[in-house]
């Protein structure tokens, strides 16, 4: 009942491609999303290929890309996601237990943010954190970030994906940091 989603553009298909045996080992669906005006097409059984949002690496063109791509992944059937970054791979086959036990959480990288002139352009409450793919989320979390995610606006000094989904988090009221290993 889990989606693999690969979020890249035309730029890293190459590199999406060499990846696959890390996308299918978990014997899942996979889905490459890639941007409108910089598609991957990722020509491969099993593979399918949505396309939303513009190609942007930082800023507002990101943040909306992301949160079209999550739209999509609303279209599928499985009740949860596991979102990669082009740069990503889960490396085990198995995904852990833990995953699915607990559906209201957004599990990421966290990445304790020290930056000085980020540190400072935090928000009152935010962590300084930073969460960075592989995501995995359920249907049910996605659906709570898409509704707050309307008029979230990038952060000038900040403007990545990795504080749009502490952004988002923040704002669902989930964004409790907890560590596994």
């Amino acid at each position: 009942n889990t989606r693999i989603a690969v979020c890249c553009y035309a730029g890293d298909q190459v590199q999406v491609i060499k990846a696959l045996d890390n996308y299918l080992q978990h014997g899942c669906p996979v889905v490459v999303l890639s941007p409108e005006d910089s598609p991957a097409e990722i020509r491969y059984p099993g593979i399918e290929n949505r396309f939303a949002g513009k190609r942007a690496y930082i800023g507002q063109d990101s943040l909306d890309r992301q949160r079209e791509h999550l739209k999509v992944l609303l279209t599928f059937p499985e009740q949860f996601f596991l979102v990669h970054d082009a740069d990503s791979v889960c490396l085990s086959a198995n995904l852990s237990g833990y995953l699915y036990e607990e559906p209201d959480v957004l599990w990421s990288n966290l990445v304790i943010d020290t930056i000085p002139e980020h540190v400072v352009a935090y928000p009152p409450g935010f962590p300084n954190v930073a969460f960075q793919p592989p995501y995995f989320l359920s249907r049910k979390t996605i659906e709570a970030l898409l509704a707050t995610a309307e008029g979230i606006q990038a952060n000038p000094t900040m403007p990545f994906i990795d504080h749009y989904m502490v952004q988002l988090a923040v704002k669902i009221g989930r964004a409790s940091c907890r560590e596994r290993v």
